[in-house]
C-alpha cells in the first residue's frame, strides 16, 4: 500500500495515537488535537478535516477503516526505516 498525500511523519502520529509508542512518534499538541477530532467525526465531517492536514487525515483514515490499518502504516514506517538503515555507510566511521 502507498500513501498518496501522507507522509511518513504522518503514518508515526497516526501510530502513537493509536497506541504503538515503538514507530509511533508523538504528534504536537494541535496534531493530536485533529486526531481526536477524526475519531469523533462521522466519515463526511472528517472531510472537512482534508484541507488542514491531508496527509494525516489520509493515515488516520487508513488506520481507522481499512482492514489492517495500523499493520498498513506499521509496513509502510518499517520499510522507510530499513531503507535508511540500507543507506547508511558505517564504514567510513573511524574508531
Amino acid at each position: 500500500m502507498k500513501l498518496s498525500t501522507a507522509s511518513i511523519t504522518d503514518a508515526k502520529h497516526v501510530l502513537f495515537y493509536f497506541g504503538d509508542d515503538r514507530l509511533g512518534e508523538a504528534p504536537t499538541n494541535f496534531r493530536m488535537r485533529l486526531l481526536h477530532a477524526a475519531m469523533a467525526a462521522t466519515p463526511a465531517e472528517r472531510e472537512t478535516l482534508v484541507p488542514v492536514a491531508p496527509g494525516l487525515i489520509e493515515a488516520f483514515t487508513v488506520a481507522k477503516t481499512h482492514v489492517n490499518g495500523v499493520e498498513q502504516l506499521r509496513s509502510i514506517v518499517k520499510a522507510d526505516l530499513d531503507k535508511r538503515d540500507a543507506a547508511l555507510d558505517l564504514t567510513a566511521v573511524r574508531a
